[in-house]
């Protein structure tokens, strides 16, 4: 359900004791599963969009790039995705995380704004290590 907020899942891990082959929980483990294409538009420039018809709630691709402790401050900011929640680091302080595909990521970066769109960012957290604990 598309908020204005980014939604947030947690996939299952090995601890979990769950069969992984059978596993509804384990979506983005599974990685993409239909082919994606990049193409220019004349108005949006380069884009993305599927070649094949994806089932509801199905994965579209994964968001790849550096993971940064801050916004860039380049042009490239464009690329960048703020994770939903905050993370614990070292100097036991609470603050996003930010993955920037500006010089390196995937396919994922290409996908557009859309005023109508058919599919939503999702925050997935697989191996959580206690990075949510106060």
């Amino acid at each position: 359900v598309p908020t204005k907020q980014t939604a947030t899942s947690f996939e299952c891990t090995d601890d979990c004791g769950c069969d992984p082959r059978m596993c509804r929980n384990r979506l983005l483990q599974f990685g993409r599963q239909q082919p994606l294409c990049i193409f220019r538009d004349h108005s949006k420039g380069w884009t993305l969009r599927t070649i094949e018809e994806i089932m509801k709630r199905g994965l579209v691709n994964e968001y790849c790039g550096k993971v940064l402790l801050g916004p860039t401050k380049d042009a490239g900011k464009i690329y960048d995705f703020e994770l939903t929640y905050p993370l614990k680091r070292y100097d036991n302080t609470k603050r996003p995380l930010y993955i920037s595909a500006s010089g390196q990521g995937n396919e994922t970066r290409f996908a557009s704004h859309s005023c109508n769109p058919n599919c939503y960012m999702e925050t997935t957290v697989i191996g959580r290590d206690d990075i949510f604990n106060t």
